[in-house]
């Protein structure tokens, strides 16, 4: 009864048996549609201008992990010269392309991928009568010949590169300012050319000084930054000495320049005696026991 009901239903729509059979659906006009399945849609399809962007995925699918980029490779098509992936607008492809092949070597960051218009994966014959011919542009005739004019292969071949965010100034700060927290930004680099000297953290320069200009956006390297100056050279420091049962203060010059936990000498401002010290604090310095003591005393 249900078949029966389903052969009516077809006939008083003005399908025939052969219609369902073929996987066809029925729109709100009436008209037939093809439902496509997964396999027939094929491989993922792009425009040559997102090239490099369908390359990094990719190469992410071979098990390649983290940010890389891949401005260093050359195309080849046939019939053209070689060109590096950011100028492949030369070919003037304006088919849809995708990815046939990727091959990635990662020891050496090296990778090849075959490049294909769209068109030259079409099948022999169309036979959906909606269908637009990729190359002329014109409607097709159901099992016509599919136009393959302008099919073409590229073949990419090249060297990826890791990138990593380093902290830099989005303002430059001379020596003597204080970076803070609001004074960074994050600027993506290649990762091979900031390993060891550059400073890779926000802790490794918050709190810190510039020994000189930095400038805005550059890589800041570890050496370009010093602690902050709490002791200048020349001025004058409160000296402390401490025990458990007493302190002493008295005032001495800094001989050097200091940043809070390095020792510099300083020299008593009335007995002239030249003394080491840590700096604690901004013009503080707490004098070593076990030679200060008699002279710091005996200069009070």
């Amino acid at each position: 009864m249900g078949k029966q009901l389903t052969i009516v239903c077809l006939m008083l729509l003005g399908l025939s048996g052969n219609a369902l059979a073929a996987g066809k659906d029925v729109s709100a006009a009436g008209a037939p549609k093809l439902q496509a399945t997964a396999e027939e849609q094929g491989p993922k399809s792009f425009l040559l201008m997102d090239i490099k962007e369908a390359l990094v995925d990719a190469i992410h699918e071979q098990g390649v992990d983290g940010d890389i980029t891949i401005d260093h490779a050359m195309a080849n098509a046939p019939g053209e010269q070689s060109v590096s992936i950011n100028r492949m607008d030369k070919f003037k492809i304006t088919a849809p392309v995708y990815i046939e092949k990727m091959d990635v070597v990662a020891q050496s960051n090296r990778f090849e991928a075959v490049i294909k218009t769209q068109d030259s994966a079409l099948p022999a014959t169309i036979d959906d009568p909606g269908a637009i011919d990729a190359n002329t542009g014109k409607a097709v005739v159901p099992g016509a010949a599919a136009s393959n004019d302008g099919a073409k292969e590229i073949i990419i071949r090249g060297r990826y590169d890791e990138m990593s965010e380093i902290p830099v100034l989005n303002r430059s700060l001379r020596a003597g300012d204080v970076i803070q927290m609001k004074d960074i930004d994050w600027q993506k680099t290649l990762t091979k050319r900031v390993r060891g000297s550059i400073a890779m953290n926000e802790t490794d320069i918050i709190g810190k000084t510039p020994k000189r200009m930095i400038r805005q956006g550059t890589p800041i390297r570890l050496s370009d930054v010093e602690s902050e100056r709490l002791v200048e050279k020349g001025k004058l420091v409160s000296m402390i000495y401490r025990t458990p049962t007493m302190e002493l203060k008295t005032t001495g010059v800094a001989l050097t320049d200091g940043s809070k936990g390095e020792l510099i000498r300083v020299k008593n401002a009335k007995s002239e005696s030249i003394v080491q010290g840590q700096v604690t604090g901004l013009g503080e310095i707490v004098i070593n026991q076990q030679d200060a003591a008699p002279k710091l005393a005996a200069a009070r």
